[in-house]
């Protein structure tokens, strides 16, 4: 072949690809895809629910809520072919898939007023909804509507019971449990069973649950219960909630019982009497008898049970036995059990019982209540017979009488001696009593050679262990009457004992040694004279109080603390000093408040003190104003206790008690007024008082005894002055006033030196002198006179017509030849005395006449016009008479020893250039007038 022939040129083959405009339609599909997945996966569930009636159900309107939260709608309406029912196509969220189940429970919610309050209320504003209760069991998409709200027993925790009754009254579904009138539980459905009895389903709360036992009684509540009798009027109501719409309580007697389980039944009451009554489910702790009698009288069932008049039971039923006799069922309360034994009478009690026969006349009755109604009495002759056992039969007497009847006692009488100062009236067989109940009899009665009369008792047993030591006996009459101021007391014993009188006792300290056969008692007049004459056998603490006067205080006065009564007064008698002595019981439970310093003073009468200050009244109690008592002060009640058999003083009041302090002795001449009682002062205070006024033997003194409060004794000194302060009354006026209303005392100057206890009584108060010249604050100093004239002790001293002093004393000088006036210039003017000054009589008025000066009236001071007084005065410098000064010429008699007011008025010296002070006991002679140079002297002095 050519090889330069061209060969033939092959076509080039392309493939075609896949278009990018294909994507759009895949992805078109996926989304359509995803889009129908997303619908189906969250389209809604269709589930057809069936109802009574389409009664507030709206298409695409009403809901389908679960716990706030809409979880579906109703869709479609539709009747049912037998126009019997409604079906409603309710669309539900894919959420509630899972509760859609046989059990899960409808019911269509709307506003309803019920006994539990207003329901759904909600849905005044947001309309009609359907509820929903989540059940178990297979899926299911068909489902019928509740007519009402299911029960909550799911939901709610608790004990349910059923109460069965006939007629439930306004009880309904949402009616309240009480328990105490407190909330407990709540009605949960009303149903008729299959026997056609009315059942009501009630829930008791947890915190209720053990309130509830098989002997737990439920009943109707009532509004208002109203019950009325002899006993009272009782005004009952329930809560508010109840009061409205009824409701049900229950009442437990005893907690201690079995507990019940779910739905256990009870029996529902009308009432709650007729709940608490009934015997056939509730047993109250207690003991239970049966009474058998032939004649009920008016005994009737919810009578009480008396036993000493104090109620403990009552009859809760009535009934006859198979030979007819009349059967009492009767209740004793627990508390009172063990009180009723083998022993225990039963006895039927009328409103009024009247017997009269040889034995005396009885009218008897128990309480108020059996005066109208009656009732059952027990009572228990033998405390330590056998109990009853439950349910026992015991027979029902008439009355007391038929029921002692039947008692028989076996006594081995014990013989006891008695002596007593009169007892004709007992005879052999006179009754001995104790507490009402015949305890023996006289067995004999024996006049002994001392004229006292001695009686045999024979003691039955059962009362002779009762006797010991301490063991009083006393006569009992028929008729005993007593008053005072405690109040009266009137008793009658039997018929008999009017005629014939009896024997009583009483033993007040069972702790007392038993009596050995040789003992002897004293029979007593009445018992308060028993009471009084073996206080001393009593526990308590036992004290003396001493005292001179016991003024209102006698036998069986009260010993009060704090106007509290912790004793009595035992005994009054005589020491060896002829004080009083008497002795006080203080009762046991108050002998540690006595303390070993205690005082004790009389709180009988009424005690008034008056002064110028005003009235004080003081009593203790109406009691101790009529007879007399006796009170107690504790200064410090940390002291140590009073011992038994201490001695006290009796003070006469609590003044005197709580001024207790020093005794001393005074002396006078005679009493001057004063009395037992008198206050002793110094600076205006009381600081003692006279408590005993006595004539020396032998002598015209009187002896005073006095008491100085401890706090005033450092006053009490060798030294110190005692005078009797009075009124006095004179023409220069009142002096003492105060006294004439305080009466008569005693003032005291204190002293100095060592505590001294006896003293003697000034006849006149010391002079201002003796007052003031212990601190050195008065002049004292002597004027010379030929005679007294008008001048008194108390009579003015006065300079410029200014009281400056007083005469403090005058007499006879030592030779007899001239009168000595003492004086005494008060402190603050003892400064104008000097040895130059001039004194003379102050007459009250002076006339002075003359041609040419005419007459001159003058009057001196109130004092010196009634008294007379003195005068003085005291030259200034250079105011010196000429006349007085000594000259050269003149013969003059030395004498060294005479006084300076003798030489310088003798002129047998130079009068000072200067005057001096006057000092204490200086002499200046009295002039009858003054110079006239004296009056217008007029001295400077520096103080």
């Amino acid at each position: 072949m050519n090889q330069d022939v061209p060969t033939a040129i092959e076509p080039k083959v392309h493939k075609n690809r896949l278009s990018p405009i294909w994507i759009l339609p895949f992805i078109a599909l996926l989304i359509a895809a995803w889009l129908v997945y997303k619908s189906i996966s969250e389209a809604g569930i269709m589930v057809e629910m069936t109802f009574r009636d389409a009664q507030g159900i709206e298409l695409n309107k009403t809901r389908v809520i679960y716990r706030g939260l809409p979880i579906g709608v109703v869709r479609k309406l539709a009747i049912q072919p037998d126009f019997h029912s409604v079906v409603a196509t309710i669309e539900f969220d894919r959420i509630a898939k899972s509760q859609l189940r046989e059990d899960t429970q409808f019911w269509m919610v709307k506003a309803e007023l019920s006994a539990s309050g207003i329901r759904g209320l909600e849905t005044i504003i947001k309309g009609n909804y359907i509820a929903m209760k989540p059940g178990n069991g297979e899926p299911q998409f068909k489902f019928k509507a509740l007519d009402d709200q299911p029960l909550e027993n799911a939901d709610k925790i608790g004990l349910y019971l059923q109460l069965l009754s006939d007629d439930p009254g306004s009880i309904g579904r949402g009616n309240k449990v009480y328990y105490r009138h407190i909330e407990a539980g709540e009605v949960q459905d009303v149903y008729i069973n299959k026997q056609d009895q009315v059942v009501i389903r009630i829930r008791i709360k947890p915190a209720f649950v053990k309130k509830v036992r098989v002997n737990s009684r439920f009943y109707q509540l009532s509004g208002v219960s109203f019950e009325g009798g002899i006993d009272g009027i009782s005004l009952k109501t329930a809560p508010l909630a109840a009061m409205l719409s009824g409701g049900v309580s229950f009442v437990t007697p005893d907690l201690t019982a079995s507990p019940v389980y779910m739905d256990h039944q009870f029996a529902l009451y009308p009432s709650e009497k007729k709940a608490v009554k009934s015997t056939t489910q509730i047993i109250k702790p207690g003991l239970y008898l049966s009474l058998l009698s032939k004649n009920s009288g008016s005994i009737k069932e919810g009578q009480k049970i008396y036993y000493h008049q104090i109620d403990i039971g009552e009859v809760i039923d009535l009934g006859l036995t198979d030979d007819d006799q009349i059967k009492v069922d009767i209740f004793i309360e627990k508390a009172y059990q063990n009180r009723i034994n083998k022993s225990s009478l039963f006895y039927q009690k009328s409103g009024i019982s009247l017997e009269a026969n040889l034995e005396g006349i009885s009218l008897n009755t128990e309480s108020f209540s059996s005066i109208i109604s009656g009732g059952i009495v027990v009572i228990t002759p033998d405390k330590k017979a056998p109990l009853l056992a439950q349910k026992s039969i015991r027979a029902l007497y008439k009355d007391e009488a038929s029921a002692r009847g039947q008692t028989q006692f076996k006594r081995k009488d014990k013989i006891v001696t008695l002596h007593s100062e009169n007892s004709a009236a007992l005879k052999i067989g006179s009754i001995l009593y104790y507490h009402g109940f015949e305890a023996g009899k006289v067995k004999n009665v024996r006049l002994l050679d001392n004229d006292k009369m001695e009686i045999k008792l024979s003691v039955s047993s059962a009362f002779f262990k009762r006797i010991n030591k301490s063991t009083q006996f006393y006569l009992k009459d028929g008729l005993s009457f007593e008053g005072g101021i405690d109040g009266i007391k009137f008793s009658t014993g039997s018929l008999a004992t009017l005629l014939k009188t009896g024997i009583s006792f009483y033993t007040p300290n069972k702790n007392e040694k038993k009596i050995k056969p040789s003992h002897i008692f004293t029979l007593y007049a009445h018992k308060s004279d028993a009471e009084l004459a073996n206080q001393n056998q009593l526990p308590g603490l036992y004290l003396t109080l001493k005292t001179d006067d016991p003024n209102s205080v006698s036998m069986g006065s009260l010993i009060y603390l704090k106007h509290i009564p912790v004793g009595k007064v035992i005994k009054l008698d005589f020491d060896q000093n002829n004080q009083v002595e008497i002795s006080i019981r203080i009762e046991s439970k108050y002998r540690q408040k006595i303390t070993n310093n205690s005082q004790f003073y009389q709180a009988g009468g009424i005690t008034l003190k008056g002064g110028l200050r005003g009235f004080k009244i003081q009593t203790q109690s109406l009691a101790s104003v009529v007879k007399g008592g006796i009170a107690v002060h504790i200064p410090n009640i940390k002291a140590a206790p009073a011992k038994n058999g201490q001695q006290f003083k009796l003070y006469a009041d609590i003044e005197d008690a709580q001024k207790t302090g020093i005794e001393i002795t005074l002396q006078a001449a005679n009493a001057d007024d004063l009395i037992v009682g008198n206050e002793i002062k110094y600076l205006g205070l009381t600081i003692g008082k006279i408590t005993d006024i006595t004539i020396k033997n032998r002598s015209t003194a009187v002896i005073f005894k006095a008491n100085i409060e401890q706090k005033y004794q450092y006053l009490i000194r060798s030294h110190t002055l005692f005078w009797i302060v009075k009124p006095e009354v004179s023409l220069t006026g009142i002096k003492n006033i105060s006294s004439i209303v305080s009466g008569t005392y005693l003032q005291i100057l204190p002293g100095n030196g060592r505590l001294k206890r006896h003293f003697n009584i000034l006849n006149k108060p010391p002079l201002a002198v003796n007052l003031q010249h212990r601190q050195n604050d008065v002049l004292e100093i002597v004027l010379e006179s030929d005679r007294l004239g008008t001048i008194h002790v108390d009579a003015p001293v006065m300079y410029r017509d200014v009281k400056v002093g007083r005469v403090v004393s005058v007499g006879l000088a030592d030779n007899a030849t001239n009168v000595n006036i003492k004086i005494a210039i008060d402190s603050e003017y003892t400064k104008l005395v000097r040895t130059d000054s001039q004194f003379w009589r102050a007459s009250g008025i002076s006339l002075d006449a003359g041609i040419f000066t005419g007459v001159s009236l003058n009057f001196g001071g109130f004092e010196s016009l009634i008294q007379g007084g003195i005068s003085f005065a005291t030259p200034g410098k250079n105011q010196v008479n000429e006349d007085d000064s000594i000259t050269d010429e003149e013969d003059v008699f030395m004498d060294e020893e005479a006084p300076l007011f003798e030489r310088v008025r003798n002129k047998i010296m130079p009068q000072p250039p200067e005057s001096q002070a006057a000092t204490q006991g200086m002499h200046f002679t009295l002039a009858d007038d003054p110079d006239k140079d004296w009056l217008e002297w007029k001295a400077v002095i520096l103080k």
